[in-house]
């Protein structure tokens, strides 16, 4: 949880309930740095200001369709959910 830079170079912050919100990560300022062999340039000042933190229940977004096995064979059960909290299986 926290803060992750993705492969494009976007700063992603994780959702987050309230009762985790750290003010290191969630209210602060960030700024791009971007260079190549001839430069870089720093960009405007982002600050973060977190908006109320909404709860919501689990809700499924992807799941399995109708799979078929052979007896004693193994299978991959696919379900993504989300929600707020983020959801835990089982």
């Amino acid at each position: 949880m926290g803060k992750e830079v993705l492969h494009n170079g976007s700063l992603y912050i994780h959702p987050f309930p309230s009762s985790e919100l750290r003010e290191e990560i969630h209210k602060t300022s960030y700024r791009c740095i971007a260079s190549n062999p001839v430069g870089q340039i720093l960009s405007r000042e982002c600050k973060l200001r977190p908006d109320h933190v909404t709860e919501a229940i689990p809700q499924i977004k992807e799941d399995s369709e109708t799979l078929t096995a052979k007896a004693g064979s193994a299978i991959d059960l696919l379900c993504v959910a989300q929600g707020a909290p983020p959801p835990t299986y089982r």
